[in-house]
């Protein structure tokens, strides 16, 4: 595996902007990541093609979409994982290409 592949989790890119705003004593957290260079890694990850190796790369998760797992509480849900990461909405960020 590439030295590229290898630092996919410690792109620059993968860093989020979180806004706090409170209104009426109501506090909405926005959380916000650019994708696109997740989505372009992604890509090229693709290209690359799943080895025999003992793990199969399924998808990157963008910081955003673990942060709202783990406040909603499906951080730890293997089935919702499988419904994020097979939603079509959401292909651009797998790796795997066919059904988890």
């Amino acid at each position: 595996m590439s030295k590229e592949a290898l630092l996919g989790a410690y792109f620059p890119e993968r860093r989020k902007t979180i806004y706090h705003q409170t209104v009426n004593g109501k506090t909405t957290v926005e959380d916000r990541q650019d994708c696109e260079p997740i989505v372009e890694w992604v890509k090229r990850r693709r290209e690359i093609g799943q080895t025999d190796d003992v793990f199969t790369h399924i998808a990157e998760i963008p910081l955003t979409v673990l942060n709202k797992a783990m406040t909603e509480g499906w951080l730890h849900d293997e089935k919702a994982w499988k419904r994020w990461v097979n939603d079509p909405d959401n292909a651009a960020f797998k790796v795997y290409e066919k059904r988890w």
